[in-house]
């Protein structure tokens, strides 16, 4: 059980910032008419995927994606 449920909560909890961040990031933009601009956006999602596969890589792989995890998985 140990060997499964800490790599999917890493997995799940990866993903939800990621996903949480690239739209936050989006909205943050919107809010401000454009400051951000397109090119803010895309340094946030890399530095923020960057980051998350430096940290979760050891627990799970750090594939930060549900179809590629279970795709994995079912491999």
């Amino acid at each position: 059980m140990e060997k499964t449920f800490k790599p999917a909560l890493t997995e799940m909890v990866a993903s939800f910032i990621f996903v949480a961040t690239a739209a936050g990031v989006v909205c943050a933009n919107a809010m401000t008419r454009g400051e951000v601009s397109w090119v803010g956006i895309a340094l946030a999602n890399c530095f923020v995927f960057t980051a998350l596969l430096a940290f979760t890589t050891h627990v799970s792989g750090g594939h930060i994606n549900p179809a590629v995890t279970l795709g994995h998985l079912a491999a």
